[in-house]
């Protein structure tokens, strides 16, 4: 389902916490809708509206759904009553410069705090708006634009456009610690129980390990190429990225870290991705596009995403029973998926771990469908032969995907033999007489003709790249390259003076004429 809005530009949404079918939309013009949506009659029903000053920037619900809050392009931030539909407070300069960033923070927090705000110079404030002096606590540790938020434990994590990662203890309103400048600007973040992924500028994702924010643990690469803008975790292991400049919605498998392809088309980019409180409706807000969609997620959360060899079957454990069935489905966006709507149908059979016998926590080997329990039994002597051969054709892949693996290198006498001889002097034999050898050292005609060659091809690069510096700053300064361009933007002055110069090096050419800019003279 996909809602077009039309002139009115949805820019955030926000999700009922206990009500599946109920959202906020807040637009570009200030307005803010409070719908429920029907994907079985494909609709959106408009239950109240409000409206701010300026455009919105963010929306987000309190953890009961009774209020909304609401911050705006003029630093005002607003609380709502939700079924009464009136504005209770509002703030109207609670920052010092716009806000980026706005989270709900849990009930537990000290001192009754409700919500925390960034701006876009990097300074953090928490909120409690039931109380007369409403501000908490400040922070101005980070230095750019607060992308998001997030919470890890008693841990409020913020991601910034200066690059690094802050940790807060919004309990004690302190800083636990700021990670070290990542490669390019931190946008999103999704917090599971172990690790941190937040998508960055560069189309990466950066891995933290939960309470040690200060040193990357690793980077896992991904499909888009300028940026990952909004993540979700889909479930567990499965990671659901959008981006502002690519239409795809795109699935990363983590542990093993695999780009798994896309699985759905967001024209125009996606802003922000969310998954409503009964998990059943995946939501993309468009960025270039004026759009809303809807997707239906039980199909695709029943899926397990595996990582076996083309050609071979697919053993799928159950999570409870311990139950393998063999069973195996393409997907069609080019990966394997577990349907657990048919797991049922398939032939059952028990089975233990290959090395320590347990019946507990096993996985199965897609090449060789024998069981192991750990990465350890994975690597036993039992299972030596399917895992090494793994490890080969994985090495194999990658040496092909870099180039021709089994093409040997050339030695040097073959790279010799393949150049020009005219590139490269060597002594020759003149025909008819074998008498006499003439070394490339007597033929000044050629070694000259070889060296102004040289020279020249030197020169020219040399001229170009002059050329093209010039042109680069003159690109910076706001000047075109062309000839109108440059002149326009001298003065009346310059453009006499410039046009004596260049008659005074014309006159110094044989045959070149007069200027093109030496005004016509009129007939007396």
């Amino acid at each position: 389902m996909e809602k077009d809005f039309g002139t009115d530009k949805p820019v955030r949404v926000a999700l009922h916490p206990s009500l599946g079918n109920r959202l906020a939309i807040g637009f570009i013009d200030g307005s803010i809708r409070f719908c429920n949506f029907n994907l079985s009659e494909a609709k959106i029903e408009i239950l109240a509206t409000r409206k701010l000053k300026r455009a919105v920037r963010e929306l987000s619900f309190s953890n009961n759904g009774e209020q909304l809050f609401a911050v705006c392009e003029n630093r005002a931030l607003c609380v709502y009553n939700v079924e009464a539909n009136k504005r209770i407070r509002c703030i109207q300069k609670s920052h010092d410069h716009k806000l980026s960033a706005m989270f709900v923070l849990p009930d537990a927090s000290m001192k009754h705090q409700q919500i925390v705000t960034g701006d876009e110079f990097g300074e953090i404030r928490s909120w409690d708006l039931r109380a007369k002096k409403p501000l908490v606590s400040c922070f101005n540790e980070q230095e750019d634009i607060i992308n998001g938020f997030g919470i890890a434990g008693n841990a409020l994590l913020a991601a910034s456009s200066d690059g690094t990662l802050g940790a807060y203890d919004f309990r004690r309103q302190k800083i636990l610690v700021r990670s070290e400048p990542m490669h390019s600007e931190l946008l999103c973040l999704a917090v599971t129980h172990k690790y941190c992924y937040i998508g960055s500028g560069d189309g990466y994702l950066e891995v933290f390990k939960t309470k040690e924010y200060g040193n990357l643990l690793e980077r896992i690469k991904t499909d888009h190429p300028l940026g990952i803008d909004t993540v979700q975790l889909l479930r567990h292991g499965v990671l659901l990225t959008g981006s502002n400049e690519d239409d795809q919605l795109r699935v990363t498998h983590l542990n093993p870290n695999k780009s798994m392809g896309s699985i759905g088309l967001h024209v125009g980019g996606v802003q922000q991705l969310l998954i409503t409180c009964d998990r059943e409706c995946l939501l993309s807000v468009g960025w270039l596009e004026s759009t809303i969609k809807f997707w239906r997620l039980p199909e695709l959360l029943n899926m397990r995403f595996i990582l076996p060899p083309a050609g071979t079957s697919i053993f799928i454990r159950h999570k409870v029973s311990g139950i393998v069935s063999r069973q195996e489905i393409r997907s069609p966006f080019g990966f394997y998926l577990k349907d657990d709507s048919r797991e049922s149908k398939m032939q059952e059979e028990r089975i233990s771990c290959l090395c320590c016998g347990s019946l507990d926590s096993l996985n199965i080997c897609p090449r060789c469908a024998l069981a192991y329990c750990s990465v350890k039994c994975y690597r036993s002597e039992q299972h030596r032969e399917c895992s090494e051969s793994f490890y080969r054709e994985c090495v194999e892949e990658e040496l092909r995907c870099k180039g021709d693996a089994q093409k040997s290198p050339k030695t040097f006498e073959e790279f010799m033999n393949e150049q020009a001889v005219e590139d490269f002097p060597i002594d020759m034999e003149i025909p008819d007489s074998s008498d006499h050898m003439m070394d490339s050292d007597d033929d000044d005609d050629n070694v000259n003709n070889y060296l102004e060659k040289v020279e020249n091809a030197c020169a020219s690069e040399y001229q170009s790249a002059e050329e093209r510096e010039l042109d680069r700053q003159l690109t910076l300064l706001g000047v075109g390259t062309d000839n109108e361009s440059l002149l326009s933007s001298l003065t009346d002055m310059e453009k006499k003076s410039f046009t004596l110069f260049y008659n005074k090096l014309l006159e110094q050419e044989a045959g070149l004429g007069r200027s093109v800019f030496t005004k016509k003279q009129e007939p007396k």
